[in-house]
């Protein structure tokens, strides 16, 4: 899914154990990629978005995102998120 521009959040996951893979959101006003608890979000990437571009609530697996130049890049929130390989200074 490529999303851009869009005035509220571009990508949300709110089930566990689900796989949010292979978006793109881009330029949107608020957050990019959003997922709770239990998922995994992988090879994604977030850019320009005026808030978060991926937060996480853990536990999940976050592998191989790439985030930048968001209000903030990453945010994973809680404890147990498997995180790697992920682009997000």
């Amino acid at each position: 899914m490529n999303r851009s521009k869009n005035w509220a959040l571009a990508v949300v996951l709110a089930l566990s154990l689900g796989i949010v893979t292979g978006n793109s959101v881009i330029n949107n006003v608020n957050d990019g990629i959003r997922a709770l608890f239990g998922n995994t979000v992988s090879g994604n990437i977030a850019r320009d978005n005026g808030g978060n571009g991926i937060e996480v609530s853990c536990a999940s697996n976050v592998i191989g995102n790439t985030a930048t130049n968001n209000g903030t890049n990453l945010v994973l929130n809680g404890a147990g998120c498997n995180s790697v390989d992920n682009v997000a200074p």
